[in-house]
């Protein structure tokens, strides 16, 4: 009986893996999809430094 509990515990665990991989492998293909629709790169997509977002926001708070 412990080894058939054991085996279902596995095999759960096991398809939580899988759903997890297919599931970000559907949002892959869905923003590829995306990129390919808006005629977009992902170097295009206007990437923020982060010390250009912490001036901005060190500005806002002085200006307060």
């Amino acid at each position: 009986m412990e080894n058939v509990m054991g085996f279902v515990l596995i095999s759960v665990q096991v398809l939580i893996i899988l759903y997890v991989i297919f599931s970000l492998a559907v949002m892959n293909h869905k923003l590829n999809t995306l990129l390919q629709h808006f005629n977009l790169d992902e170097e295009s997509q206007g990437r923020v430094s982060n010390e250009e977002i912490e001036k901005e926001l060190e500005e806002q708070v002085d200006n307060k």
